[in-house]
């Protein structure tokens, strides 16, 4: 094998490794990404479901069509609807 094969396979074996890596950094940035939205989204659809049934559950149990405030208050579907 001539000197010039030799540089050669290094050099092909060095961009694979380069590639290797960086697509490799890549992925985890990605999957970083993936992982804060998806818990972002989450969270955020999680609390407004809890707050959803929770005045559903307030509303429900109560007497009054309306709650609190001196000029009639909130209906339970102005709350909910919101």
């Amino acid at each position: 094998m001539s000197r010039k094969q030799s540089a050669a396979g290094v050099k092909s074996w060095r961009f694979r490794l380069y590639f290797e890596i960086y697509t490799l950094q890549m992925r985890k940035l990605m999957a970083y990404r993936a992982e804060f939205w998806f818990r972002f989204l989450g969270g955020l659809f999680a609390n407004a479901t809890v707050a959803y049934f929770l005045w559903k559950a307030v509303f429900a149990v109560g007497d009054a069509p309306t709650l609190g405030g001196r000029d009639g208050g909130f209906l339970g579907g102005e709350c909910l609807e919101s």
